[in-house]
């Protein structure tokens, strides 16, 4: 078999596909026994027709078909890996020759990533955040763990004034210019009154009040409000305060160690508190070096270097994520649209600008891998889905067939691949650790540059956009304001704070969203000749 190889772009490829005549006329003739088998004729059982007979009905453009069917998948399956290409998109098909006695000759074209020089990736110089694990953050924290076992109780005396920290039982209604705003009005609902959870001023009007007291308020909501129907405008509450309530924490013992852990003691527990919060504060430092990075290398890779497939599946990757996310939170397209002010095709065309920043880090990180040879080896995989079977409390066997079955494998890799990357764009930067707080974050590359090779400030102002809905509820903000880039649909409340978008992302963890990695057709039928 031979095999030529046409570069039209960086891109596309195109393959030539020579299968020997020797080969051709083998298929011909396994073609000819299997429908010598199915031949019927008047006078001869199924099968038994002689075979000069049978050839007289069966004819080489009859069989053609399945010579094709027979002969074209194996020997494209063996170009690709004799060439090592990696379709990303559907094949088109074209059959030069097939005629019997001779060889047999195909075209096939595809688009492939492809593989971009980056420069300038190593010995990166930066400064960056690295909070100290001290004595008050593991205190905090075993105070979070304490506050996850505490028991609400009411507070029996009247003359107690509602403070920051506890929690109230009230009724309240939320208008806007008359009309009860929707979603704006409960009765018995149970809130937590702190200031981080609502807008400016929110809090302070509750502070203060008394079992029984009812209060009235208005609160002129920010501009920047996620909900356009509430964004800058003057909305009247009316609470009643039915009860005020407060968290009862266990004490910090040996006794609660045990209750919560497998250690022994409180210092046990709070040393293994320490080391956890040391390794997630060291996880975290190397995600932002490395995106940090990304940011800045991002600008050699140029949109005209991103195949159309690989944009159309990024940008699906991003609608599907987007619209499980709003199904999640109970909110309605429509609703969720109408609180942007924008139309479903203009939401489309926002969700194809992050598709195309998508795709262009994918191509960044595969060229990096393939540079410094980081692409995940089967051992590798085999390693990660061990451990992955094992937290799932399923066999190693059990998980390949679930993998198998929603054809998963590519994305695994991928998320493999990011890590690595990642990892190694950290382990060889030049990064000068500060205290958190002292840095002035940057703008990133391509934000500085309007006429960047790759423009993704657009991405990053419309990413900013996707907050979910807010309605005029005394509620939390949306666990503790996540993004909906990062899988919360955020569901803001009257007075929840609009969370800070993140910069772009270097890739989501593709093998926890179940996406689909576009596959290549087996090969062209019948049909598929001409």
């Amino acid at each position: 078999m031979q095999v030529k190889v046409s570069e039209s772009s960086p891109f596309e490829r195109t393959l030539e596909v020579t299968v020997t005549a020797d080969q051709v006329e083998g298929a011909y003739e396994k073609a000819f026994g299997r429908a010598a088998k199915r031949l019927r004729l008047p006078g001869f059982r199924p099968g038994k027709v002689p075979i000069p007979m049978a050839k007289k009905y069966i004819s080489d453009e009859g069989l053609s078909g399945d010579v094709v069917d027979d002969v074209v998948p194996k020997a494209y399956v063996e170009a690709l890996r004799q060439e090592n290409l990696e379709p990303i998109s559907q094949p088109k098909w074209e059959l030069v020759q097939r005629e019997r006695g001779k060889e047999l000759v195909f075209k096939v074209s595809f688009e492939v990533k492809p593989v971009v020089e980056i420069e300038g990736y190593k010995a990166f110089k930066l400064k960056n955040e690295k909070e100290e694990i001290s004595d008050e953050t593991v205190n905090n924290a075993l105070d979070e763990l304490r506050g996850n076992q505490s028991r609400i109780v009411d507070i029996e005396d009247d003359a107690r004034e509602l403070k920051e920290g506890d929690l109230a039982l009230v009724d309240y209604r939320s208008t806007l210019d008359g009309e009860t705003v929707d979603g704006g009005a409960a009765t018995n609902y149970l809130m937590e009154v702190n200031r981080e959870h609502f807008i400016p001023g929110f809090v302070d009007n509750l502070v203060g009040s008394k079992k029984g007291e009812e209060k009235e308020f208005d609160i002129t909501f920010p501009e920047d409000y996620p909900n356009q129907v509430l964004a800058g405008k003057l909305v009247h509450f009316h609470f009643n305060l039915h009860q005020i309530k407060t968290r009862e924490l266990p004490e910090a013992n040996d006794d609660f160690a045990k209750s919560v852990s497998p250690h022994a003691t409180i210092d046990e527990l709070r040393k293994d508190i320490r080391e956890r919060l040391e390794a997630n504060a060291e996880r975290k430092v190397r995600e932002q070096v490395a995106i940090k990075i990304i940011d800045k290398l991002l600008t050699q890779v140029e949109t005209e270097m991103v195949p159309k497939s690989l944009h159309q599946y990024r940008t699906q990757v991003e609608l599907r994520r987007r619209i499980q996310q709003i199904e999640q939170a109970g909110i309605t397209m429509e609703r969720y649209l109408a609180d942007r002010n924008v139309n479903q095709n203009q939401w489309v065309q926002e969700l194809s600008v992050m598709g195309m920043l998508e795709a262009r880090v994918e191509i960044l990180l595969n060229s990096l891998a393939s540079r410094e040879d980081l692409h995940p080896t089967d051992a590798e995989i085999e390693e990660l889905l061990g451990v992955e079977a094992q937290n799932r409390g399923v066999s190693l066997a059990q998980l390949k067939a679930g993998i198998d079955k929603e054809g998963s494998e590519p994305l695994i890799r991928y998320a493999l691949l990011r890590a690595k990357v990642m990892d190694f764009l950290f382990d060889n930067a030049e990064v000068e650790f500060v205290p958190v707080g002292t840095v002035i974050e940057e703008e990133p590359e391509e934000e500085k540059k309007p006429k960047a090779k790759a423009k993704t400030k657009k991405a990053d102002e419309e990413k900013a956009g996707e907050e979910g809905e807010a309605s005029a509820k005394p509620a939390k903000k949306a666990k503790e304001a996540k993004e909906v880039e990062e899988g919360e649909a955020a569901e803001a409340k009257p007075a929840a704070k609009k969370a800070k978008e993140p910069k772009a992302k270097a890739e989501a963890d593709a093998a926890a969203e179940g996406e689909e990695k576009p596959k290549p057709k087996r090969a062209p039928k019948k049909k598929t000749e001409e």
